[in-house]
C-alpha cells in the first residue's frame, strides 16, 4: 500500500507552514516537508488550516459491557456510532467515560469495555472509576473520580468519604479527571425548585478545592473536567502558581453564550451552564492558556431522555466547527492546536504506545482540516450522533470541519455533503 500525501497549510500549536505530510501503512508520519509534492493524494487550499487531529479526552458511549435483566441498551451510543459522530466533528481518538450503567470499576468490566471498544473507528482509551470501596488495579489508564452521584451510582455520599479511596498506594501518580461537584453541598441543596439551584455553584468551588488537594496530597496529574465557575478557575489558576500538577478542560456549552437561552431541559448537564459572566472568564481562560484543552463531554441522551430528566448534551459532530467560533473571537490557530490536539494528545499518549498532537515524524498521521470561512447553519441531516440531536441546532458557525484523515485514512464530513 502506497503512502498518504497530504498537501496544504499545517498548523501545529508552535507555527505554521505550507507544506506536505506523508504518512504511511501504519498510520504513522513518514516524512514532513516544507514545499510542494509533485504527488498528492488530497489537496487543501492554503485558506484551509490542517491541524493535528482533534482529540476529546471527556466522551460517553453509553454501552453496557454485560446485559442487564429487563434493560434494553440498544438505543444508546456505541462506541461505532460515537466514533462516526467524532469523525464528523473532527475527532480523530477519544476516552471514553467509565460511568455507564455498569461503572467500569473492576478489571474484568474493563476488559468487557476494551472489546467493545474495537468497534470504534477512531483510537479510543477508556478510563475506570475510583469510587466507593475501590482497590487499585494494575493497568495503565486513566482515572476518574464522581465527587457527587452519577450514573452507575459510581459518586460518593459524602465529602469525607473521598480522601480514604484517593490514598490508597496504588493509585498515586496516577492521571486522574475529577467531576467537582461537592456530595455535601449537593446533598444540602437537593429540594431546591431548579436544576441550577440544586448544583449550585458552590459544590464546583468546593469540588474544585478538594480535587486540588487531593491532587497535591496524593502526587496526581489531576483534570478538573468541564469547568463551569470562574471561582473554580481562579482555584486551579492558583494551584498551578504553587507547583501542582492540575489542568481543567471546558466543553463548548460553558464558553458558547447562545445555549444560555436554548430550552432548560435541553441544556440541562452536570455541572449547569452558569451565567454570562463566566462562560466569558471561561473563555478567555481557554484562549490565554489557563484552561488546557477543550473537551466535550459529549452525553449522547436521546430527546426521550431529556424529557425525563437526563443531564448533558452531544458535541462530537459539532466539536470542529464550534471551533471556527473560537478563531472569530480571536483565538489563534496555534492555541486551537493547544487545546485541541497537543494538550490532550501528550495525556492520550500516555495510555497508547504511539504518540499524538503533533506533526512530526513517527506521529500518528491522522489529521482535521478546518474550513473558516464557510458559514453553516447546523441542522439535524449534519449529524452522526446515535441521538439524533444537537443543542447547537440553528446556531451559524463562521466554518466548518472540511475533512477528518484518520491515520491516513480520509473522511469526508455530512457538513461538506449538506453544502452540497
Amino acid at each position: 500500500m502506497s503512502n498518504t500525501i497530504i498537501e496544504g497549510r499545517f498548523v501545529t500549536h508552535e507555527d505554521e507552514f505550507y507544506g506536505y505530510v506523508e504518512v504511511n501503512a501504519a498510520g504513522l508520519i513518514e516524512k514532513v516537508v516544507k514545499g510542494v509534492s509533485g504527488n498528492v493524494t488530497h489537496k487543501f487550499p492554503a485558506e484551509f488550516m490542517i491541524f493535528p487531529g482533534f482529540i476529546d479526552i471527556h466522551v460517553h458511549a453509553r454501552e453496557a459491557p454485560f446485559d442487564e435483566p429487563g434493560q434494553d441498551w440498544s438505543y444508546k451510543e456505541d462506541f461505532r456510532t460515537a466514533s462516526e459522530a467524532a469523525i464528523n466533528g473532527g475527532i480523530t481518538a477519544f476516552m471514553a467515560m467509565p460511568n455507564d450503567p455498569i461503572p467500569t470499576s473492576t478489571l474484568e468490566v474493563y476488559e468487557k469495555k476494551k472489546q467493545l471498544a474495537k468497534k470504534s473507528l477512531v483510537d479510543t482509551v477508556l478510563y475506570y472509576v475510583i469510587m466507593p470501596g475501590s482497590k487499585p488495579f494494575d493497568i495503565n489508564a486513566p482515572a476518574k473520580v464522581y465527587l457527587g452521584n452519577s450514573t452507575g451510582n459510581c459518586g460518593f455520599e459524602r465529602d469525607e468519604d473521598i480522601d480514604p479511596v484517593l490514598s490508597q498506594k496504588g493509585y498515586r501518580g496516577r492521571f486522574v479527571a475529577f467531576h467537582c461537584e461537592s456530595p455535601n453541598v449537593l446533598r444540602a441543596h437537593e429540594g431546591a425548585v431548579s436544576h441550577e439551584m440544586r448544583r449550585p455553584r458552590e459544590a464546583e468551588i468546593k469540588g474544585a478545592a478538594g480535587a486540588i488537594k487531593a491532587t497535591d496530597e496524593n502526587s496526581f496529574d489531576g483534570h478538573i473536567t468541564h469547568i463551569s465557575t470562574m471561582e473554580a478557575l481562579e482555584l486551579k489558576i492558583s494551584a498551578r502558581r504553587r507547583g501542582i500538577k492540575v489542568t481543567a478542560g471546558v466543553t463548548p456549552g460553558h464558553v458558547y453564550p447562545g445555549l444560555l437561552s436554548i430550552d432548560r431541559k435541553k441544556k440541562q448537564v452536570n455541572p449547569p451552564l452558569r451565567t454570562l459572566d463566566d462562560t466569558e472568564a471561561l473563555e478567555s481562560g481557554l484562549k490565554e492558556g489557563q484552561i488546557e484543552l477543550l473537551e466535550t463531554d459529549h452525553a449522547p441522551h436521546t430527546m426521550a431522555d431529556k424529557e425525563k430528566g437526563a443531564s448533558g448534551m452531544p458535541y462530537l459532530d459539532t466539536f470542529g466547527s464550534f471551533t471556527t467560533w473560537l478563531l472569530d473571537r480571536g483565538m489563534t490557530p496555534q492555541r486551537l492546536a493547544e487545546v485541541a490536539a497537543y494538550n490532550p494528545g501528550r495525556i492520550f499518549s500516555r495510555f497508547r504506545d504511539d504518540r499524538y498532537g503533533e506533526i512530526k515524524e513517527g506521529y500518528v498521521g491522522s489529521f482535521t482540516v478546518i474550513n473558516p470561512n464557510a458559514p453553516t447553519t447546523v441542522t439535524r441531516s449534519m449529524l452522526r450522533t446515535k441521538c439524533g440531536w444537537s443543542p447547537f441546532e440553528g446556531q451559524t458557525f463562521p466554518g466548518r470541519v472540511e475533512a477528518t484523515i484518520v491515520r491516513g485514512n480520509y473522511h469526508r464530513t455530512n457538513w461538506v455533503k449538506a453544502s452540497g
